[in-house]
């Protein structure tokens, strides 16, 4: 369930090249982090992002605010069970799935875009 009371899904396989971004809303490091998402997701029109919020610190109401000030168009989802799911260790963790869902790429910590811009790629070419 989104925070905006939508759905999203992962891993049936029919959503395309996607970008599984974790956070938490007060990480400085995924403040500096937003602005380069929300530009790849202007970028490649096939890629769908996805924020995830998975601190104990944050509310779904945190995670919307968070989207919509970064201007990311894609879903935010606050499910903080997830961590353990994806076995995230620290923030921002980013997933890049092709659409087979299968990682191409993952990475704890910023990185640059043209980092994400070469995963994403990848994600986009590997799409069988």
């Amino acid at each position: 369930e989104t925070v905006d009371d939508g759905e999203v899904s992962v891993g049936d396989g029919s959503a395309g090249p996607t970008m599984l971004v974790f956070f938490a809303t007060w990480c400085p490091h995924c403040s500096n982090e937003a602005p380069s998402i929300s530009d790849l997701e202007d970028q490649y029109e096939d890629l769908r992002v996805v924020m995830i919020g998975i601190d104990g610190e944050d509310d779904q109401e945190k995670v919307w605010e968070f989207v919509e000030h970064h201007d990311i168009a894609g879903p935010g989802v606050y499910q903080p069970y997830l961590r353990s799911t994806y076995r995230v260790s620290g923030y921002p963790t980013t997933y890049v799935l092709n659409g087979n869902d299968e990682v191409v790429a993952a990475h704890t910590g910023e990185a640059p875009s043209s980092v994400y811009e070469g995963w994403i790629e990848e994600a986009i070419g590997s799409d069988g």
